[in-house]
């Protein structure tokens, strides 16, 4: 799996930003980080048929695609600002 900083390199100044500034978008960081480790844990125990770590996988790739839209949305309410 991959951390914050790997999975949105070219954004990764605009996630720190907003992790400062946004609540609720800081809990989806935090939620994906504890999901990402869990799922990582799964992965070391399971033996490829953990029903569980599949449903983390989801649930992980969802976050990370509600966090890609924030930031979009972050960077398109920004323009003329160098991100």
């Amino acid at each position: 799996m991959i951390p914050l900083r790997s999975a949105f390199a070219g954004k990764y100044d605009l996630l720190q930003q907003l992790r400062n500034e946004n609540s609720t978008f800081a809990e989806i960081c935090r939620d994906y980080e504890s999901l990402l480790a869990e799922t990582e844990r799964r992965e070391n125990e399971a033996d490829g048929g953990d029903r569980h770590l599949s449903d983390l996988e989801d649930s992980l790739a969802g976050l990370k695609a509600e966090l890609e839209q924030m930031i979009d949305d972050a960077s398109d309410s920004t323009p003329n600002q160098e991100i």
